[in-house]
């Protein structure tokens, strides 16, 4: 503990002479330039709204079950749907609400 403590006393006392000296700022700040400021007439992108209603085709799979429920490691619980070669698309509806 004693010799930890020495070497952390050791790398503290050395650490100014290991960093570099700050810069010195100017004694008048420069007039050519101004500071930037945000643009107040700027405003937010806006989404795009609902395009009304529409239907899609899309793939409906349900989330894997938990392996802990008793099924063998790498095993997992298969329905009907998701036993076929090829899945049945379905249909999604998408309507706005106003």
């Amino acid at each position: 503990m004693n010799r930890r403590a020495l070497v952390l006393a050791a790398v503290l006392a050395t650490a100014d002479a290991l960093l570099p000296e700050p810069p010195i700022p100017p004694d008048q700040p420069p007039a050519d330039q101004a500071a930037p400021v945000p643009n107040p007439d700027a405003h937010a992108p806006v989404a795009p709204g609902p395009a009304g209603t529409r239907v899609r085709p899309e793939m409906f799979r349900k989330g894997t079950y938990d392996p802990s429920l008793g099924y063998a490691t790498g095993s997992r619980y298969q329905d009907n749907e998701e036993r076929k070669l090829i899945q049945t698309p379905g249909m999604r509806l998408l309507m706005p609400i106003p």
